[in-house]
């Protein structure tokens, strides 16, 4: 299967204040009738999850506005993005519930906020 890249027309700098990073939670917990409940892995691998944010203008906005919809048939299919180490490309879809939201940052300019998981 194909994987659509992140439109080169589209910023790759990511603002530091809303970004994280998160291990992934691939723990399965169980309790036992005495002592300490075991721990296990749930799966041999599992997303990561990452909270970002960057700048937009209305153009760029638009841009992604039609690349979640239309090629990424309105955000189910995963997409390649630049690590912001520089390391590569991630391998990474929206969240479930992570799809952009813009909020206007004057000077004709949008934060958008948005939530990926990157893919094993």
């Amino acid at each position: 299967m194909a994987v659509d890249p992140w439109p080169a027309e589209l910023p790759t700098l990511l603002l530091q204040e809303g970004y994280s990073e998160q291990e992934a939670e691939n723990r399965l917990r169980s309790n036992t009738d005495k002592g300490p409940g075991k721990s296990r892995p749930r799966s041999s691998s599992n997303v990561r999850p990452v909270a970002a944010a960057m700048m937009m203008t209305d153009a760029e906005k638009a841009l992604m506005r039609s690349f979640i919809t239309e090629t990424l048939l309105q955000g189910t299919l995963p997409f390649t993005f630049p690590a912001p180490d520089g390391s590569g490309d991630w391998l990474v879809r929206f969240a479930q519930d992570g799809l952009p939201a813009w909020s206007p940052s004057g000077d004709l300019r949008w934060r958008v906020a948005f939530r990926l998981e990157i893919l094993p």
